[in-house]
């Protein structure tokens, strides 16, 4: 029978095998660990160099949007713009045109309540005479030419109607009073002459009465 003999040679062999494989496997691990952690990193960077770039992307896509919406903006605010102008200066134009028929009417008016005026007051001025309508048509418009931008001249001329109006109504008082006075006069005189008249006539008749008895 074959005895398997291991030699102290064959034992230092293995072992330095052994320790060559260990070192192998160490330098096996430790560049392993190295090119892992390399791998990591340039990982990392490519990850970061992504995400930079997408920030970048997103950066100026949000950039062109920002000015597109800008721009947007500033063209709805210079047609509102516009549209306001437009509608201020219509509007302006509408409130001058407006202005201008309304002052031609209020001279319209002015001259019309001014000559109505004059009419009367040389017709009193020429004839010495007002009647009670065309008194109260100036006391009804006066007020209203005043109010209207009326000038002074007019004033002065319904001041004196009034004056003139006001004096020719005592006249016409004082005139009718004068009459009623006289009238009463002569109707007491009247019943007083009929009254001694009739005492004449009673007396006469007692008279008679006594002679013929």
């Amino acid at each position: 029978m074959n005895e398997f003999v291991v030699t102290v040679e064959q034992i230092v062999w293995f072992v330095s095998i052994l320790a060559a494989f260990l070192t192998s496997l160490t330098v096996i691990f430790k560049y392993i660990n190295k090119a892992k952690k390399t791998v990591e990193e340039r990982a990392y960077v490519a990850i970061d160099k992504v995400v930079a770039d997408r920030d970048k992307m997103q950066d100026e896509k949000t950039s062109v949007l920002l000015t597109s919406l800008k721009e947007s903006i500033s063209l709805d605010i210079k047609r509102i713009e516009n549209s306001l102008k437009a509608y201020t200066d219509q509007y302006t134009k509408d409130k001058r045109e407006e202005w201008a028929v309304i002052q031609l009417l209020k001279d319209s008016l002015i001259e019309a309540y001014k000559n109505d005026i004059r009419t009367i007051y040389y017709n009193l001025r020429d004839t010495g005479e007002i009647t009670d309508h065309d008194k109260a048509y100036i006391d009804k418009i006066f007020p209203k030419y005043i109010a209207i931008g009326g000038n002074s001249d007019i004033r002065a001329k319904y001041e004196e109607i009034c004056r003139v109006y006001e004096r020719r109504t005592h006249e016409a008082y004082d005139e009718a009073y004068e009459k009623s006075k006289g009238k009463k006069k002569k109707t007491t005189k009247k019943v007083v002459k009929e009254e001694v008249k009739e005492k004449l006539e009673e007396s006469l008749t007692e008279e008679n009465s006594e002679n013929l008895e």
